[in-house]
């Protein structure tokens, strides 16, 4: 299997999730909470999100599981 190159999930989770911070990017989370919350069935439990990624949407939702290609990211919040 060839290599893949590295991408900002594994080489700078931090600077991904600050961009969340953002006025930009915290109006954009925003958007995408609303449009999971009109989504989301509180009986859709336990919960696992693919692409977990750092976990900010994981933690609104108290997903219980999370499952993410680059462990860098995972857990960085």
């Amino acid at each position: 299997m060839p290599s893949e190159s590295p991408n900002i999930f594994d080489t700078e989770p931090e600077r991904y999730e600050v961009w969340f911070d953002s006025p930009e990017g915290g109006m954009l989370f925003e958007n995408e909470l609303a449009a999971i919350r009109w989504l989301w069935r509180d009986h859709f439990r336990p919960a696992l999100e693919v692409g977990v990624g750092t976990g900010r949407s994981a933690q609104t939702f108290d997903v219980e599981w999370g499952l993410n290609r680059s462990r860098a990211s995972v857990g960085w919040l």
